[in-house]
């Protein structure tokens, strides 16, 4: 039971409410859950931004989250293929490692999992079709429209859902072009498939929008939101869906949940974070700031051996490398050296050539403190310059 002001409520029931008995939490935590449906479990009355009604309910971690929107999927559409990009990564449980890219996550599995479809990956700087001005080529697109339309590719002409992430993180911190995505979007509409967002990394003004699907301008039918509403303190997910999708005769209480869902701590902390979101007041405007800091930080690092590439959205920097030295950078960045501290970059097993540094969002101070590491090397013993290679 996730207690609630007036009393308390299971965090799957569909209980009406108006928006003004929405908790905060409901009102605030996200833009397709704000005003139309309270994240402990209560609907509201009033529509979302995205013009409609819809419901949402908690989850422990990203992967639960994931896993209660392909039930959502699978409840409205049944068992119909899943299609997902190359290079995505949706969670590693025994369910979601089948919608992430890397063969290494399902190398232990209890069973062989649904039907997904993988797209080609939508990064065009590593496309071989990709145009010689650059960009995106259409024929890509083309390409996938044909998914379902003609037998020969073997996908049927319904399916039932695609599940995207905005920006792909682990699959190398990669903004796919938002024309490509849009025609995907409506091509798997056309067949009949839910539009599924992951915006567990993606969510509350990592790049500025409060959603990332707002950067490509797509309506998604259902959104899974995580990391940013507790702060990484504590695990809790939320899962919003276009009404009538989790609606009680489609959906019923108890499809789905797990043992810690809800629970007093996730909720208690989710409020306090939302108490800070709802202080600050030009979120989309700080960002944009700090994307201007950071691409100042950093580009200048394309200047240096080891670096093809800087690539700045929003509060995300990436640093493409010539070679797979990802794991090498970061340990050498961790180096304290003098009077710098280290400093701590993320990278991922699917993208072993990217780094990227992705502070929180209101520390614009973070994006400056970064200019010494291609200013000059590490100074300790055994540590390598970050951006130059190791030290003669």
């Amino acid at each position: 039971m996730a207690r609630r002001r007036g009393g308390t409520t299971p965090a799957s029931c569909g209980r009406r409410a108006s928006s003004r008995r929405a908790c905060r939490g409901c009102r605030r935590s996200a833009s397709p859950i704000s005003g139309s449906a309270c994240w402990r479990g209560s609907r509201s009355a009033s529509p979302g931004p995205l013009g409609a009604p819809g419901r949402v309910a908690v989850e422990l971690g990203g992967a639960q989250g994931i896993e209660m929107a392909m039930r959502i999927v699978a409840a409205n559409r049944g068992p119909a293929p899943v299609l997902t990009f190359q290079g995505g990564y949706h969670g590693r449980s025994p369910f979601t490692a089948h919608l992430s890219a890397s063969s290494r996550y399902r190398a232990a599995q209890p069973w062989s999992g649904p039907e997904v479809v993988r797209l080609p990956s939508p990064d065009c700087t590593t496309c071989p079709h990709q145009p010689a001005g650059g960009g995106c080529n259409p024929g890509c697109a083309a390409a996938i429209e044909r998914l379902g339309v003609d037998d020969s590719l073997g996908v049927p002409p319904q399916v039932g859902a695609l599940v995207i992430e905005p920006l792909l993180n682990v699959g190398g911190f990669v903004l796919p072009d938002s024309n490509h995505l849009r025609r995907v979007v409506d091509h798997v509409r056309a067949l009949g498939g839910l539009i599924v967002v992951d915006e567990i990394f993606t969510g509350l003004h990592r790049f500025g929008p409060e959603w990332g699907f707002q950067l490509h301008g797509i309506e998604p039918d259902i959104v899974v939101a995580s990391k940013a509403l507790t702060n990484g303190v504590t695990p809790l997910s939320c899962v919003w869906a276009r009404e009538p999708l989790a609606a009680p005769d489609v959906f019923p209480p108890g499809s789905h949940s797990s043992t810690f869902a809800g629970n007093p701590l996730a909720l208690a902390v989710v409020d306090v974070v939302l108490d800070r979101w709802d202080r600050w007041n030009c979120a989309a405007r700080d960002v944009a700031e700090l994307d201007t800091l950071l691409a100042t930080a950093l580009r200048p690092l394309t200047a240096q051996d080891l670096v093809r590439d800087v690539r700045v959205v929003g509060g995300l920097a990436a640093v493409e490398l010539t070679g797979p030295h990802a794991a090498r950078v970061r340990a050498a960045a961790a180096c304290p050296s003098g009077d710098r501290p280290g400093l701590l970059l993320a990278s991922t097993g699917m993208a072993p050539s990217t780094v990227a540094v992705h502070p929180p969002p209101r520390d614009r101070s973070a994006a400056p403190a970064v200019m010494p590491y291609h200013q000059r090397s590490a100074a300790t013993a055994g540590c390598a310059d970050p951006w130059n290679g190791p030290r003669r």
